[in-house]
């Protein structure tokens, strides 16, 4: 449903069975899996290894081996302070993670 706001900006409002389906898609969706996808996915685009970033946390005062850098992206199951630090070095922009992080194109189911 199309509905226009006070700004007059036109804007689409989800109908009641929409709004449930989007919300049964938030639930289905592997958080785990989607974040090591994010890291994993910026680590390529910069073409950094396991073996820089240990030492790239290192200079943050973050001690990890390559071996549980890779145990532990793999699985998924890391903090999110963790993830924002790992992005800090990757990105070293903050104000890029929407690039990464498309929550409408995990909505939708795209």
């Amino acid at each position: 449903m199309r509905v226009a706001s006070r700004s007059g900006f036109v804007t689409n409002v989800p109908t009641e069975e929409e709004s449930a389906q989007q919300w049964e898609r938030l639930r289905s969706i592997d958080w785990n899996a989607e974040a090591k996808r994010l890291l994993k996915a910026a680590m390529k685009r910069r073409d950094l290894n396991y073996r820089v970033l240990a030492d790239r946390l290192a200079r943050m005062g973050i001690q990890e081996t390559e071996a549980n850098l890779r145990t532990k992206i793999s699985r998924g199951t890391f903090t999110a302070a963790f993830f924002l630090q790992c992005m800090a070095i990757i990105r070293k922009d903050a104000s890029q993670f929407e690039t990464l992080f498309d929550v409408e194109r995990l909505v939708r189911g795209i």
